[in-house]
């Protein structure tokens, strides 16, 4: 029997293979979908893959559209290398230790954006001593550790979400953290959003970093922790429903916190043996703890900050000394005991030298001085009868920054203090 094709049959069934071929093989193309690594180890090695580009600045490698699971190692690791490349629009998943690992290449050739890391038992991507790299409006999603940063300086980390699907829970933490950098400085971390990671921002050994506008919620232990790192700025920043502490300073000296929110923690802020520190324009609310001082932190400096609504203490000095705490608005805190403060350091200093003027208090009863709990039997001996208004605030923080200018050790911080407040139109 001979079977008769006419034309509309013959058209029509090249129709469908042509549907059927963009359904499923163009997408297959497109992704390039895999378990294989990729490893790069020199220059010559990009050639190897044939990847888009010529490795200048103008042209560089373009690594793009690929969807690696499950890879029995490193997805994507690049090695001691000069050339320009650009890893962009992946999907990487579940696969052994890193999605994607830098070492050693040459200062500025790596930008890492619009990436999906998923499921890594270390970093989602990890950059060891490179300087230089951008790593930009990326999704990392239950990875060990999000962004590891290492030996590695004037990287900049923006527009990154850092997620954990699943919430910790006392019984069983997991440890994790969203942006790790360990003796990395001149890092931007800027309008980063973390969920769920054991710590948000861990900074150790790495001074001099910029951290703005970033969301952190619901960590276990520190939103941010920052230890035996100085220099640092965090601006307006978001740390809320953190398990234990808002930010944690650990050994860290002359960093500059402000415009930044620390709400329904544990703590708020707290400062372990860190001294000279600068926190202004803060607003400290609903945690137990507003502000901690402990382990001899000393020569702080705590100025134009709303601390409001904190179960326990407001403001709670453990031990510690030479802390002057000036022209900060206290509301409703410690309502069990009326008094909002406490001090058991030594020679701390409730009011600012200069303008004699204390802090104003919800719960002062217009007599003087304004008495604290704490054995170092202080006070307040000028407490303000109105809250700290907003033209005084500017003021003295412009003043502020023109003092600490004139130390050449932080000028370079100051000035970028001073870029962030005018964006923010504070100043």
């Amino acid at each position: 029997m001979r079977i008769r094709w006419n034309g509309d049959k013959i058209f029509a069934s090249i129709l469908a293979i042509g549907f059927l071929s963009l359904v499923i093989v163009f997408p297959a193309i497109v992704t390039r979908e895999t378990a294989k690594n990729y490893e790069i180890f020199s220059d010559q090695d990009f050639e190897k893959y044939r990847f888009e580009g010529e490795g200048t600045e103008h042209n560089p490698y373009v690594i793009e559209n690929l969807s690696i699971l499950y890879a029995k190692k490193r997805a994507i690791i690049i090695e001691n290398t000069t050339s320009y490349f650009i890893i962009r629009n992946n999907t990487i998943k579940f696969n052994a230790f890193n999605a994607i690992s830098i070492k050693s290449i040459a200062p500025g050739t790596a930008k890492i954006y619009n990436n999906t890391c998923v499921g890594h038992s270390t970093e989602g991507i990890k950059i060891v001593s490179s300087d230089f790299v951008e790593i930009t409006n990326n999704t990392w999603l239950d990875n060990k550790i999000g962004i590891g940063i290492y030996d590695s300086n004037n990287c900049t980390v923006e527009y990154n979400q850092l997620l954990r699907t699943i919430p910790f829970s006392e019984k069983a933490p997991i440890y994790s953290v969203g942006l790790l950098l360990l003796n990395s400085n001149f890092t931007s971390i800027m309008n980063n959003y973390f969920l769920y990671p054991a710590t948000g921002i861990d900074l150790e050994n790495s001074n001099y970093c910029m951290m703005n506008n970033n969301n952190i919620v619901r960590s276990f232990t520190n939103g941010i922790f920052m230890k035996f790192s100085s220099f640092c700025i965090v601006n307006n920043t978001i740390m809320h429903q953190i398990r234990h502490n808002g930010i944690n300073l650990r050994y860290a000296h002359h960093n500059v916190l402000e415009n930044s929110r620390s709400s329904e923690n544990t703590q708020g802020i707290v400062l372990h043996h860190s001294n000279q520190n600068q926190l202004s324009f803060n607003q400290i609310i609903q945690n137990e703890i507003g502000i901690l001082v402990t382990e001899s932190s000393s020569e702080n400096i705590f100025e134009l900050n709303e601390i409001i609504n904190n179960l326990y203490d407001g403001f709670k000095i453990v031990s510690g000394s030479f802390n002057k705490i000036h022209h900060n608005d206290f509301y409703y805190n410690n309502l069990a005991y009326v008094i909002q403060a406490s001090d058991s350091g030594i020679d701390n200093l409730w009011y600012d030298n200069v303008t004699s003027e204390g802090n104003y208090w919800s719960s002062w009863n217009s007599s003087l001085p304004y008495e604290l709990l704490g054995s170092a039997n202080n006070t307040d001996p000028f407490p303000l009868s109105d809250p700290v208004s907003l033209v005084f605030k500017q003021s003295l923080l412009v003043s502020h920054l023109q003092l600490l200018t004139s130390s050449s050790s932080v000028y370079l911080l100051c000035c970028q203090s001073l870029r962030f407040l005018r964006a923010s139109k504070i100043i």
